[in-house]
């Protein structure tokens, strides 16, 4: 499926609305933009890759505490 959007002036692109819903995209999604040869990816940033032992820690102490 193939659609056009524009640059604006501000810099600014605007993904089409079906494409946002179909990737239950909301407002404030970060993503990833990757320069290659055939133009540029963009990709959701996933909030797994700034998670720290420390905090995948406690998310399991607290699961263990609602479960006692």
């Amino acid at each position: 499926m193939n659609q056009t959007t524009k640059l604006s002036t501000k810099g600014q692109v605007v993904l089409p609305k079906s494409l946002k819903a179909s990737h239950r995209w909301k407002p404030g999604t970060e993503f990833i933009i990757q320069d290659r040869d055939e133009g540029i990816l963009l990709r959701p940033k996933t909030g797994g890759a700034s998670r720290t032992w420390e905090s995948i820690i406690g998310c399991l102490l607290m699961l263990v505490r609602a479960r006692a």
